[in-house]
């Protein structure tokens, strides 16, 4: 049997860019959701799909971390 290799989507990748600028890991976004870093990773490479409330979920989770404000100390 042979393993069809697909590209991530360009939503997969602008999600990858997310996570990375917000310094959080597929795993902290995974268990925030409640799906396994295995799922969010094969999405992420373009191996699986995800439910769109999976996705609802990952969006609105990144959200928190982006409408917050940067505070530095200093």
């Amino acid at each position: 049997m042979t393993v069809r290799q697909m590209k991530p989507s360009k939503e997969a990748l602008e999600l990858k860019v997310r996570i990375w600028g917000n310094r959080l890991t597929q795993r902290q976004v995974a268990d925030a959701v409640g799906i396994t870093e295995q799922a969010m990773s094969e999405y992420l490479l373009g191996r699986r799909l995800l439910k769109r409330q999976e996705l609802e979920a990952i969006e609105a989770y990144l959200a928190e971390f982006e409408e917050s404000p940067n505070v530095c100390e200093g």
